[in-house]
């Protein structure tokens, strides 16, 4: 008894720390990888064995809230989570629809084209699953999850100030950056007068990735700053906010500005059609006093358009180049993609029920240019089977939550970027540095809602 007390107190006190170590690593790409084919020259990344530094974390962080939580309810009666309002033969019959949906997007692995790519995506998406779980069930407020989620970034924004100065990009073994230099082939770049000029990276993978990324934050800092009511804070904020624009006008990343503008406009409509609410349960909905968050949101956005504009205004050039799309590299990418589209629906309509796998899209096409539209890689990998078991789990949320749609919509600020940026791209389900967003994302969701719903989903 005396034992199981003490691991027990232990993880009580250290699961806070860990979690927010946890977000802190999640945008690093340190990891130690297997060697992996080499797919129209290059290193395949979804074909790689890959363990990332930030999954010990993780996977401490799940067990010590296991222990916690089971060194509490030790010493108390056995309660059920359910809602009670929720009926027996309902909660059979929403049981057997979550099993039915997870056998559906299970069954076509058995069937990959490459099951090392796809055991790899099953071995990330148990991760992120199993910490999603974890930070609701240690019941971490969507305020602070915010907050680490802006703060794990802001080192990022920092490189990206100084690779933009350098045009360079310093590799580091133990931050998991690879050299990005302007003048190597396969570095994004935008090509301006015969100059290369090179897109930030970050600590990220790519630039879009990055752009991403900051698209997701800018409502969060804005929420953040609305939230706060110390002055020093909000001007912290409003700090943050400004560079974080300036790094994302620097990833010079198309599909990034615009998530950005989205989640920016989204904002700004559920901040005037929520200004009177002020609910008691935590929920992350646009709540103030109509005049004094008016007020907020507005400086907010003047500072955040000012920080775009006179970062544009300084480097148009490259901008307008961005946005032509008869520019060579501008218009081989715009080919690339409408390519990788057309190979893409090809290859659903060889695959149409179960798909190639989870991950091994590349591989089937013998191309790393893949579709650059989540849905369509979705219908590449799981089929028709895996879909319809992704819209029950998908739709299991609305529906638990059924009473309090309302405030649900209300939320959709800060989930538009993301479903703008899985319509522009494909990292949100093909890499784990997009996966991890879409995971984070999904947890401020999760803890948005209200405890009985909680208790519905977990």
């Amino acid at each position: 008894m005396e034992l199981n007390f003490n691991i027990t107190h232990y993880a009580l006190r250290l699961t806070p720390w860990l979690w927010r170590l946890a977000i802190f690593l999640l945008p690093w790409q340190i990891r130690w990888f297997s060697v992996t084919p080499i797919i129209g020259g290059y290193p395949w990344e979804q074909g790689r064995l890959s363990l990332y530094v930030s999954w010990v974390v993780i996977v401490i962080f799940v067990i010590f809230v296991i222990l916690a939580k089971a060194g509490i309810q030790s010493d108390r009666p056995s309660v059920d989570r359910m809602d009670p309002r929720v009926s027996a033969p309902l909660r059979t019959r929403m049981t057997r629809l979550m099993l039915f949906a997870i056998a559906c997007l299970v069954f076509p692995s058995l069937f990959s084209v490459f099951p090392r790519a796809t055991f790899q995506w099953w071995l990330e998406i148990f991760m992120l699953s199993g910490f999603v779980w974890a930070l609701v069930r240690l019941k971490i407020s969507a305020r602070s999850l915010a907050t680490w989620f802006i703060i794990s970034l802001i080192p990022h924004v920092l490189l990206a100030f100084h690779q933009y100065a350098t045009q360079m990009v310093i590799g580091s073994t133990w931050l998991g950056m690879a050299i990005q230099n302007p003048l190597t082939s396969g570095v994004s770049v935008i090509l301006h007068n015969g100059d290369r000029i090179l897109r930030v990276y970050g600590g990220f993978p790519h630039p879009n990735i990055f752009g991403g990324w900051l698209a997701v934050a800018l409502p969060f800092i804005v929420w953040l700053t609305v939230q706060t009511k110390r002055r020093a804070e909000k001007i912290v904020w409003m700090i943050v906010g400004a560079a974080f624009t300036i790094a994302l006008v620097l990833t010079f990343s198309r599909a990034a500005w615009l998530a950005g503008f989205v989640g920016l406009l989204f904002t700004s409509i559920f901040c005037h059609s929520c200004g009177g609410r002020n609910p008691s349960d935590g929920s992350p909905g646009l709540a103030a006093t109509r005049p004094r968050m008016t007020k907020q949101f507005l400086l907010s956005f003047t500072i955040i358009f000012l920080a775009a504009s006179l970062t544009a205004f300084f480097e148009r050039e490259y901008i307008f180049v961005r946005l032509d799309a008869n520019q060579g590299l501008e218009q081989k990418s715009i080919n690339e993609r409408q390519s990788s589209f057309q190979q893409g629906w090809s290859l659903f309509l060889q695959h149409p029920l179960i798909g190639v796998g989870p991950g091994a899209t590349a591989y089937a096409m013998q191309s790393q240019i893949i579709p650059h539209f989540v849905p369509l890689l979705i219908l590449d990998e799981v089929g028709l089977v895996g879909v319809i078991g992704l819209i029950i789990l998908i739709f299991q949320i609305p529906l638990l939550a059924k009473e309090r749609l309302g405030e649900v919509w209300a939320m959709v600020w800060y989930v538009a970027p993301l479903l703008l940026l899985s319509l522009l791209d494909h990292y949100p389900w093909s890499l784990w540095s997009g996966r991890t967003l879409v995971a984070l994302v999904v947890a401020f969701f999760i803890l948005g809602l209200d405890k009985e719903h909680q208790r519905r989903l977990f």
